[in-house]
């Protein structure tokens, strides 16, 4: 892609970005999740002041701070620093919060009767650690609370944080979900220096902050009122003490002294430069004595300032999508699978709560049953995938079939009635689809998205907390839909790698192929579990389990089309022959001296 390659040429510095927390935190995800796509160096700190104190020192560029759970309500401590910080906030994300209880391996659920998390994560599962008489530990970080429990072991301890943190520490997951309600979200904020301010038309937030120099009857209202009269929708409210007020901000009457100063947060859904909004902030500055705008910022999830899907040379050419998404889903997207196999069931499965509509096909089997359990619709052939006019299409099939089914997706005029869509491959090679989809004659209102999903049933049956989502966008017009169908995967928790076709398959022939292929070796010699069997061993046994378990399509597929592995089974075979030949000849140092050099050279 044209764009990526000049970012190769011209390579940037790593955005330092701070958060408060251990690695493992949340904060540390959202970071991630927010500024995916780009080259970020994470800088944790032990509050939050810390964390915005490294921006306004020059430490950190950004920092990414929780302020309001929708469960546990506003986050009164990053209040406080927020306004004494001076950071201005540039970005905001909705983060969902799915607590997991860990404990050391061997720990059953029902020996624990203590958990370490943090205060605002244990009053977020009070009813599920009450009802199995599990007795909260206050703890300064969730992370923190599951390096705790890994390092020290304290009996019948268990603690309440992410997926990423189990990981991350080497802990068992003994109950996903412990949240009292699914919907648990954080609010995250992104600061920075100095404002960055959307174009005019955006849909967006402005964040402010006023007090009040004395108590007058129905000052609050008329604040209020000023927006009130100007249609201006507030969002949020929040009062907070004013300790990190301006010292002029003092009483005018000594005798009736304010002991309890407030200051006055809101949250409205306006640009700060528009015509109504700046009548309205110069009429509050005429009400009261201190009235700051903490920054104007696109509202929504998935505002990133970093490279993700604009990372070709289109940009000039992508327009917002032409017709309304509407629909009573989180995402207003209507998404078709082709291909409803275990993998299309699994991914529907996921997805299906964050899409407005599902629609599933397959070509060889009846899934009328499988989309009645997940909550799908079902077409009943190709022709009913594109009278359900979809966003998206998924293209779920083997590799083996991918080509002939992309071949009848590009006959007769199809997408004359749907107009634009997505098409989206979720192979493991990504240079073969890559090839596929541009040499079909696809119509140009179809938009091309090649990802590789590294995760199935098995790995992510839990979460996909973590776990990579690699995606290459081949050809986006639409960035808008595009965006909406990765942020699914961000929600899911998925870590979202953006990376060409070409270096995709450079890298798997190293490690997707060489694994399959080694597992598959191993297989042959029809290992078994001993009562002395080392760790080591088992872990080979694990190995050849979940590379046999993929079909033999799937392995033949990783050999065929990614033209780099056989490459890599030829290395493979010299590395076999040469470490046989040294042990027959005894020669000890040679084989570690080899061994070390076809490492340095990336041949093994």
């Amino acid at each position: 892609l044209r764009g990526r390659s000049v970012r190769h040429l011209v390579p940037m510095a790593a955005l330092r970005v701070s958060y408060q927390g251990e690695p493992g935190a949340y904060s540390e995800d959202a970071a991630r999740r927010y500024f995916a796509g780009s080259d970020i160096e994470l800088r944790p700190c032990a509050t939050f002041a810390d964390a915005m104190r490294a921006v306004k020192d020059g430490v950190a560029d950004h920092a990414v701070i929780p302020i309001e759970n929708s469960l546990g309500g506003s986050i009164h401590a990053a209040y406080d620093s927020l306004l004494s910080s001076g950071l201005f906030i540039i970005g905001e994300l909705d983060y969902r919060v799915r607590h997991a209880l860990l404990a050391p391996k061997g720990v059953d659920i029902t020996d624990v009767h203590y958990v370490l998390s943090h205060p605002q994560a244990l009053a977020q599962c009070a009813d599920f650690l009450g009802s199995r008489g599990i007795h909260p530990v206050p703890h300064a970080d969730t992370a923190g609370a599951a390096a705790s429990v890994a390092a020290e072991r304290p009996p019948a301890t268990a603690a309440l944080a992410s997926v990423i943190a189990a990981r991350l520490h080497g802990l068992d997951v003994l109950h996903m979900d412990c949240q009292d309600e699914a919907e648990n979200f954080t609010r995250f904020i992104v600061l920075g220096p100095t404002p960055r301010m959307p174009a005019l038309g955006t849909t967006c937030k402005t964040s402010l902050v006023f007090a009040l120099r004395d108590n007058v009857p129905g000052a609050l209202f008329k604040a209020l009122a000023v927006f009130a009269l100007r249609d201006i929708d507030l969002t949020k409210i929040e009062s907070r003490p004013g300790k990190s007020l301006p010292g002029r901000l003092q009483p005018s009457t000594p005798f009736a002294p304010l002991r309890y100063k407030y200051c006055f947060y809101l949250d409205i859904v306006a640009h700060c430069e528009e015509r109504s909004t700046v009548n309205a902030l110069n009429h509050l500055r005429e009400l009261f004595d201190f009235v700051r705008v903490l920054g104007t910022y696109q509202s929504g999830p998935a505002v990133h300032n970093g490279p993700t899907i604009e990372g070709d040379g289109n940009v000039g050419m992508r327009q917002p999508i032409s017709r309304p998404l509407t629909g009573t889903g989180p995402s207003p997207l209507t998404i078709a699978i082709i291909g409803f196999g275990t993998f299309g069931q699994f991914l529907a499965a996921k997805i299906r709560p964050l899409a407005h509509r599902i629609v599933a096909f397959d070509f060889l089997s009846d899934c009328h049953a499988a989309g009645a359990a997940i909550g799908a619709d079902v077409a009943d052939s190709l022709d009913d995938v594109f009278t359900a006019h979809p966003d998206v299409i998924v293209v779920a099939v083997s590799i083996l079939s991918f080509q002939d089914v992309i071949g009848k997706l590009a006959l007769g005029d199809r997408y004359r009635t749907t107009g634009s869509v997505l098409l989206v491959d979720v192979l493991s090679v990504k240079a073969h689809p890559r090839e596929v989809l541009l040499g079909h004659g696809l119509p140009e209102s179809v938009d091309i998205l090649c990802t590789h999903p590294m995760f199935g049933p098995q790995s992510a049956a839990v979460s996909c907390e973590g776990l990579p989502f690699v995606y290459d966008p081949v050809r986006v017009r639409d960035s808008y839909r595009c965006k909406g169908f990765l942020d699914m995967f961000r929600q899911l928790g998925c870590s979202m790698v953006e990376m060409s076709s070409e270096e995709h398959d450079a890298i798997a022939a190293s490690t997707q192929f060489i694994t399959h292929f080694t597992g598959r070796v191993l297989s042959q010699l029809r290992l078994k579990p001993s009562a002395i069997a080392t760790r080591g061993f088992l872990m080979l046994l694990d190995l050849v389990r979940n590379t046999c378990a993929d079909s033999d399509d799937l392995f033949y597929a990783l050999y065929r089309f990614n033209p780099r592995s056989g490459a890599q089974l030829a290395a493979f075979r010299k590395a076999v022959q040469h470490v046989t030949e040294v042990l027959e000849r005894g020669d000890r140092d040679q084989c570690h001296g080899q061994e070390s050099a076809q490492q340095q050279e990336g041949t093994i």
